[in-house]
């Protein structure tokens, strides 16, 4: 979930508030508030919900948990886009604690596209909610709505809710490494890899199928699926050796360079990591090594520079 979960309310309130992870912390003191219902009598309604839609936006991205206390009621409701609804001021502080703890630092912005009134004391708000991380990935923008009444002189949130504009799927996700699918050959020391790359259940994987091959020795055939983690944001692999090994790889992207953090276990039992390094030369050509090499607790040498061409 985004906007207050992965999803900006689910992704905002929870993601960003699960991303920025929000949580409703204790009231502010109420000295500072009564302040605050003086000065917000001085300006127009409009003025001082938009100020709000701001504030909430900057508090979210903030990770300022006790400041979007103050913007929302006592029993105040979220309705994330899977319709599971967060009542109460506690119960949300409770979710947006646990976006804050899970989610990475992010950067909200509340568009408000439309501000209609419903009496002197309500009004509802509409718009777009965009979150931007550090990852190379963006999030799915949400589609927000709000209703604000007035309670003893302030504007709060009484209740929200968060639709998707328009879900990606994993392979929209996954785009940045999709230059793997096709068929692609290796070779070095007389040993030859051929590698086949191709989306599997309707294109929220990839699967990449190796067939490893050497002058008086049976062929090898391993695998590697490829898919998003929605909590890192960022692609994610599970590898799987024939003889019983496997491990799994955590994918960023630096220029025109992917490294996949990569960890295992043999089928001895033994431990295993490494950094995996491809670097893009152009469509058809890449190359690949693995570095920060061990088993165990014994370091090994980087691997030799891998030239990798697209065969199809």
């Amino acid at each position: 979930m985004q906007l207050f979960e992965n999803r900006l309310f689910a992704c905002f309130l929870v993601t960003t508030i699960l991303g920025a992870g929000i949580g409703l912390g204790p009231i502010a003191n109420p000295a500072i508030a009564k302040t605050k219902v003086k000065e917000e009598k001085k300006r127009s309604p409009e003025k001082i919900i938009r100020s709000n839609l701001q504030e909430l936006a900057n508090h979210a991205t903030n990770r300022d948990a006790a400041a979007m206390a103050i913007l929302w009621s006592e029993n105040a409701t979220y309705v994330d886009e899977d319709g599971e609804a967060t009542i109460g001021r506690d119960a949300l502080k409770n979710r947006f604690d646990q976006g804050f703890r899970l989610g990475e630092p992010v950067t909200i912005t509340l568009k408000t596209e439309n501000l209609s009134f419903l009496g002197d004391e309500s009004a509802v708000a509409r718009g777009i909610v965009e979150k931007v991380g550090d990852t190379a990935f963006p999030f799915p923008a949400t589609r927000f709505m709000m209703i604000f009444k007035k309670e003893n002189g302030k504007w709060l949130i009484s209740n929200a809710t968060e639709t998707t504009i328009q879900k990606p799927t994993k392979n929209d996700l996954l785009k940045e490494v999709s230059w793997l699918i096709g068929t692609w050959k290796a070779q070095r020391d007389k040993a030859t890899v051929g590698l086949t790359a191709r989306w599997i259940g309707k294109g929220n994987f990839m699967l990449l199928s190796f067939v490893i091959e050497k002058p008086g020795q049976s062929k090898v055939k391993e695998a590697q699926i490829i898919g998003w983690d929605p909590i890192e944001h960022r692609p994610i692999s599970w590898s799987f050796d024939s003889d019983g090994g496997f491990g799994n790889g955590h994918w960023f992207k630096q220029n025109n360079q992917w490294h996949v953090e990569v960890s295992g276990v043999h089928s001895d039992g033994s431990e295993t990591n490494a950094v995996n390094v491809f670097t893009l030369k152009d469509n058809d050509n890449f190359t690949w090594k693995s570095t920060s090499r061990t088993i165990g607790d014994e370091p090994l040498p980087d691997s030799a520079v891998i030239k990798v061409q697209r065969i199809k």
